[in-house]
């Protein structure tokens, strides 16, 4: 991996903003590192939480992060976030589909553009690239950086980013510590991360805290609802990108296949009012106070 600008951001106090090139997927990400917050004692190194959707959940992340540290009971807390170049072309709603899904969906790659402000397709199955890049490119890079311990580590992800959250623990259960799951795609190429999970369910697995979390409104009625008015069209698109499904029915069943693993402690939640795109704040939330309590 080459580290090819850093810079100082205004937004928030000391926070860098990187932008790199991974070997391993073959591409450019921007990378947000805030600091805890708060002075860490000398040769003291806190935890790490990686949020995926950078260019989406940052400004989300670092906030919660630093407040929850200054109420006293959580943690201080590095804030890393991965996201795209600005000027990236395709846009990051396309490159997330690459990274974030363990297969490929040849149909979903050509609807996906229609609704996503892109023209060209962008091949989806590159999470295990994109995890190589995580783990094994950047993480250690920013360990020699910054003073952050590898060994308490918390992924976590929405959507999409959920589903490449769940991918990570199965394919290297290992690498994080805990696991936030947000609204995750389970559906995904006939519920492939499902079927691994339950495969997988018999072998060895690391110690873990996993915590996945749905909206109340992403129930399989309230999804069906919410296309009603959409033209056949579009519809035809949206069905392909984001099929009728029963993500609370999804979560559920992965979180009973989970829970069932040596080592692992699951929690399950639906959050009331939320929706698929409402729900990232309070999940955030919720997750880290749950994943960091005793």
């Amino acid at each position: 991996m080459k580290v090819l600008s850093r810079e100082h951001t205004g937004f928030f106090s000391d926070t860098q903003v990187w932008v790199v090139e991974s070997d391993a997927v073959g591409a450019r990400f921007r990378v947000t590192i805030s600091s805890p917050g708060v002075p860490l004692p000398e040769g003291v190194r806190a935890g790490v939480v990686i949020s995926t959707d950078g260019d989406l959940s940052a400004g989300t992340a670092i906030s919660t992060l630093r407040n929850l540290g200054l109420g006293g009971g959580f943690p201080p807390l590095w804030s890393v976030n991965i996201g795209y170049p600005l000027d990236s072309a395709p846009s990051h709603l396309l490159l997330r589909n690459r990274d974030f899904t363990p297969s490929t969906m040849p149909a979903f790659d050509e609807k996906a553009p229609l609704l996503m402000g892109g023209s060209d397709p962008v091949a989806s199955g590159g999470a295990d690239e994109f995890l190589a890049f995580i783990l094994d490119e950047l993480c250690p890079v920013l360990a020699e950086e910054f003073a952050m311990d590898l060994d308490d580590m918390t992924l976590t992800g929405a959507s999409l980013g959920g589903l490449f959250t769940l991918h990570a623990y199965l394919q290297r259960p290992h690498g994080f510590r805990r696991y936030l799951s947000i609204s995750p795609s389970v559906w995904w190429d006939d519920k492939l991360v499902l079927r691994r999970a339950e495969e997988a369910s018999g072998t060895d697995s690391a110690d873990a805290r996993i915590f996945l979390c749905v909206g109340e409104l992403e129930s399989l009625d309230h999804i069906k609802a919410a296309k009603a008015g959409l033209s056949s069209k579009i519809l035809e698109v949206v069905n392909v990108i984001f099929p009728d499904v029963d993500m609370q029915g999804d979560v559920d069943a992965i979180a009973r296949v989970l829970g069932k693993r040596s080592g692992v402690i699951v929690k399950a939640l639906v959050l009331p009012d939320e929706t698929h795109q409402s729900i990232g704040g309070a999940a955030f939330s919720r997750g880290l106070r749950w994943l960091y309590s005793n």
